[in-house]
């Protein structure tokens, strides 16, 4: 990449009148920058960190410290409604200075991908001073194809921040992000792809991209992010705030290639969390001669388990995993700490003959309470709830070959096969994890905090796949096991947009609270209608099994379960 080499178009001088003793407006010249520029998405590198105390920018500076914000959102706002003049009247901004904050707005905001590199704009003299008035930016698409072009931007980034759960902490937030980008993109050997839209798009792109989503991604969890550039590597990457220190992330460098080819499922860990001397060191790949505003100080995370993974971490059924060599573990990423063996691959990897290859070369992957994992000849599932492990499915390879890992995508496994580990890795197909009938609904009554339940079995496990958010169960002070069936009174905890939710549950047919549909229920609705013992709350909910038209129990309701144990109907009608 060449060094900054700017172009400037002349383009005819043109006054005019402004109310006000001693100022008229004129256009000045355009001024254009190559992609050796400092603009990231046009394929620049950042050569210099912002001068000046406290990170207040040079263009800032001049401008008063109160216009921080202020001067920053409304160039932002103008180029995002993509303005064909954006108005910067009265923010005291010299022409000298006007560089500096567009690139900073350029860098700082990824949505802003269709702006081009070059720009005019018109100043006012006041006094003999120069001030900027309008902005005239230049735009790589407009009309319909702008329009699409951000809805598709907005659409697939919300889809990853979708995943994000909001009672993670921002270390959690950190490593799902780094990890999603390193297992869904890959590098761009065609050095192309320097922005965060196309890279969504095409799913590949350059360090730009890479350093441009990540943070856009972080920024829209509420962490703070810089930049770390470094002409002499012709590199960049970022530092993300984590717990009031600042550390180093670069995800192109843990997303790598082999013989210039992607590796599936891939997500190193080497150069995450790292400090200013971690980032440098040979373990991470001897980063060197960079600019950034904040320094990488803290060590706290230097020796972290994670340096050693190199596949995502999965978050099921309220629970990290990781894979570490041969074994399957939980992990608290939060507490950087590595916990118990849940599973261990024996399986070899033939070598030809009677040998084999050292090591475990598995994919790894969670979906709906599973997690996924790669013998040499088939995929398997490990069940979170109930330890259980079971083959899903063992594809048809090409004759020598064998599984050697694979890159899941929600409930697809694109698995790869290769004759060896030294190889490259070539894609082999996509296996499809059917989604589970779960053949349960539930109905949430905020207004009486009731969850209403039909099914014929409904476990807490079902219950969390269903809601697709964390689910907990107690009966009274005891937490009800995944794999166990609930009871009518049994309290319910669902989170909802970081808030936990808090219900009863009436699970139809369960009448006396047993966990169990069967003639004790008949006898319970029987004593109601008797007037022996009164149902009432969630058991009344429960025992409302037909319609009758009033609001008490009768011999119908029993009637329903009678059916039901004959099979005469396979469950009830959801009747208040």
């Amino acid at each position: 990449m060449r060094k900054n080499k700017m172009k400037t178009l002349f383009i005819g001088l043109t006054a005019f009148v402004l109310v006000g003793i001693g100022a008229k407006d004129t256009f000045a010249d355009e001024i254009m920058w190559d992609e050796s520029d400092e603009i990231l998405q046009a394929g620049g590198l950042i050569q210099e960190k912002t001068t000046g105390t406290d990170r207040v920018p040079r263009y800032l500076q001049e401008a008063g410290r109160s216009s921080r914000i202020t001067v920053d959102e409304a160039l932002y706002t103008g180029l995002s409604m993509a303005e064909d003049a954006v108005d910067l009247t009265g923010y005291n901004l010299k022409p000298e200075n006007l560089k500096d904050l567009y690139v900073s707005v350029l860098n700082s905001h990824a949505d802003l991908f269709y702006v081009d590199r070059g720009w005019s704009y018109s100043y006012s003299s006041v006094n003999g001073v120069n001030y900027i008035t309008k902005v005239y930016p230049e735009y790589l698409m407009e009309g319909d194809e702008l329009a699409q072009a951000k809805e598709e931007f907005y659409t697939m980034s919300g889809e990853i921040l979708a995943q994000v759960q909001d009672n993670w902490s921002d270390l959690e937030k950190a490593m799902f992000l780094h990890d999603y980008i390193c297992n869904a993109y890959e590098y761009d050997t065609s050095y192309k792809i320097y922005d965060a839209y196309q890279f969504m798009k095409e799913k590949k792109g350059v360090c730009q991209a890479y350093t441009e989503l990540y943070g856009y991604l972080l920024k829209q969890c509420g962490i703070s992010v810089d930049y770390a550039s470094s002409t002499d590597m012709n590199h960049i990457w970022n530092l993300v705030f984590i717990n009031g220190s600042w550390y180093h992330v670069d995800v192109t460098w843990d997303d790598p290639l082999s013989a210039n080819a992607d590796i599936p499922g891939r997500a190193g860990h080497n150069c995450f969390m790292r400090s200013d001397a971690g980032i440098a060191s040979s373990s991470a790949g001897n980063h060197y001669g960079w600019v950034s505003n904040e320094k990488g100080n803290s060590e706290t995370y230097e020796n972290a388990f994670w340096s050693t993974i190199d596949k995502p971490f999965v978050y099921e059924n309220n629970q990290w995993y990781c894979m570490y060599e041969e074994k399957i573990q939980k992990c608290t990423v939060s507490t950087a700490t590595l916990e118990d063996t849940v599973y261990t691959i024996t399986d070899r990897w033939t070598a030809g003959g009677s040998g084999y290859w050292i090591g475990t070369y598995s994919g790894f992957g969670g979906y709906n309470g599973f997690l996924y994992f790669n013998t040499p000849d088939a995929l398997y599932s490990y069940d979170t709830a109930s330890g259980t492990v079971e083959q899903v499915y063992a594809p048809t390879l090409t004759a020598g070959y064998y599984l050697y890992g694979f890159t899941m995508l929600d409930n697809e496994i694109h698995y790869a096969q290769a004759v060896s580990p030294n190889e490259v890795m070539t894609y082999a197909g996509v296996y499809t994890i059917p989604e589970e009938d779960l053949n349960i609904t539930v109905k949430l009554d905020d207004s009486s905090a009731v969850a209403i339940c039909l099914g014929e079995e409904i476990t807490p496990a079902k219950l969390k796949k269903y809601f697709k958010t964390g689910v907990t169960v107690y009966q009274g002070s005891s937490q009800v096991a995944a794999t166990s069936q609930v009871a009518t009174g049994d309290i319910i905890h669902v989170e909802s947009e970081g808030s936990v939710k808090t219900y009863q549950i009436a699970w139809k047919g369960d009448v006396n609270g047993d966990g169990n549909i069967d003639v004790t229920d008949m006898e319970a609705i029987q004593k109601d209608i008797l007037g022996i013992k009164k149902t009432d709350g969630v058991y009344f909910k429960a025992a409302r099994l037909a319609d009758s038209g009033d609001d008490e129990l009768s011999v119908l309701d029993m009637e329903q379960i009678q059916k039901y144990l004959l099979g005469f109907i396979k469950g009830f009608a959801d009747i208040d």
